[in-house]
């Protein structure tokens, strides 16, 4: 009965700390999926507001365009007309 009762309290022993392992890899995992959810909230809002600094630097540059001189002022007119052609499409698709 020796053998078995010492292979039992290895037995016992490993399965003791595997459930160790598994309870802090468990608490990690947990730790992990909240740094991920708090990443990717950040993530949205970086892009949203990079997004929104996109649009300001195109006004800006229709602002600078208008406010220039004859050639500025083509080539504003020509990016003012591309955005209503794309605003004419949008609306074209929204229709069918």
């Amino acid at each position: 009965m020796g053998l078995y009762s010492e292979r039992w309290e290895v037995l016992t022993t490993k399965l003791d700390e595997m459930i160790a392992q598994y309870l802090v890899l468990r608490q990690e995992n947990k730790e992990l999926k909240g740094k991920v959810e708090g990443l990717s909230e950040l993530l949205e809002k970086k892009e949203l507001h990079l997004h929104q600094l996109e649009k300001e630097v195109e006004g800006m540059k229709v602002a600078a365009a208008l406010s220039g001189d004859d050639t500025r002022r083509a080539t504003a007119r020509a990016e003012v007309n591309k955005m209503l052609r794309e605003v004419e499409q949008c609306i074209a698709l929204l229709n069918d």
